[in-house]
């Protein structure tokens, strides 16, 4: 079933702007299909004379307290009392969708573009290449074993474009000699770093200081060191208390990379701003994952706004 919803509300106009202008709202629920599973979404429109946004809200898939109905019920009683959004990032009462999806419309307000390395599973060099023409040069690689076909992988990526990268993900996944080959065999000048091939690869770190990035164990591992030479990939759909572990990191001058997990739209909306609002667009970060949604629900024609609706006082 679908439900709307239509209100009046003041709105914050832009990131500096203290002006107020009177913007309203409109909300229909809908589906989409991550792996086989259903999921609920509400597409909000939310518009005013000058400016219109628009995206999906949905639960985060492994960090939400509540409800569906729970959050799309707070996201209304939200708009409805139009806050500020260059403050809406401290409303700690916030469900962490409803808090995501405020960070959505604000990054709607950025005109700074995120840039994404692309994710792929069981890459081959045809998947690499068609990523690259789309106008990737960095890309995050799965892999659950490193041997012959793997290292022609690379060779062959590193014949295709000097300016490409390598983001090598195994999920603490190989043994010694897989890691030894891979060492072996890196093309210094494509690897960007290599995420936790193993439980134990600590032990590599001061031989290779920067090579190797850190995801798992920093949410695994209470007091997880912050100092050593890593990349700290931080995924905040996963991650208790995110926010205050980019802040450490920012001080110990550490390279972040903030990560989804097969988020929502809103979601990912919402790690732009992330990103923007810590000042980290100068990196490449990990948030191609909206692609692997299935039937991405498409908004019916008898959701477009009419005249009537748009300025109705």
């Amino acid at each position: 079933s679908t439900f709307t919803s239509y209100r009046r509300f003041s709105f914050y106009g832009s990131v500096s702007s203290t002006s107020i202008f009177d913007m309203h709202f409109k909300y229909l629920k809908a589906e989409s299909e991550l792996f086989h599973k259903k999921k609920p979404l509400a597409y909000f429109k939310i518009w005013n004379q000058q400016k219109s946004f628009e995206g999906w809200y949905g639960t985060l898939n492994f960090f939400s307290i509540e409800s569906f109905e729970e959050g799309v019920i707070q996201l209304v009683e939200i708009l409805k009392k139009a806050p500020s959004l260059e403050k809406a990032y401290r409303f700690d009462n916030l469900f962490p969708s409803v808090r995501f999806f405020i960070y959505s419309l604000f990054n709607r307000y950025s005109k700074e573009g995120v840039k994404s390395a692309a994710l792929l599973f069981h890459p081959t060099i045809e998947m690499i290449e068609k990523r690259y023409h789309e106008g990737f040069k960095f890309f995050k690689l799965k892999f659950k074993k490193f041997e012959r076909n793997e290292i022609d992988l690379l060779e062959k990526i590193s014949d295709l474009n000097p300016q490409i990268r390598v983001r090598l993900d195994f999920n603490q996944q190989l043994n010694i000699d897989w890691i030894n080959t891979l060492l072996l065999n890196l093309p210094p000048q494509l690897i960007d770093y290599i995420e936790e091939p193993s439980e134990n690869f600590y032990t590599y770190i001061e031989k290779y200081p920067h090579l190797f990035a850190v995801d798992e164990s920093l949410r695994k591992i209470k007091n997880f060191p912050l100092d050593l030479p890593l990349t700290y990939v931080i995924k905040p759909s996963l991650q208790d208390q995110f926010e205050d572990l980019i802040f450490k990191l920012k001080n110990k001058k550490q390279r972040i990379i903030i990560s989804s997990s097969f988020d929502s739209p809103s979601m990912i909306e919402g790690l732009k701003h992330l990103i923007y609002k810590n000042n980290l667009l100068e990196d490449t970060h990990g948030i191609d994952t909206t692609r692997y949604y299935n039937l991405v629900p498409s908004v019916p024609s008898k959701f477009t706004l009419s005249s009537s609706d748009r300025f109705r006082r």
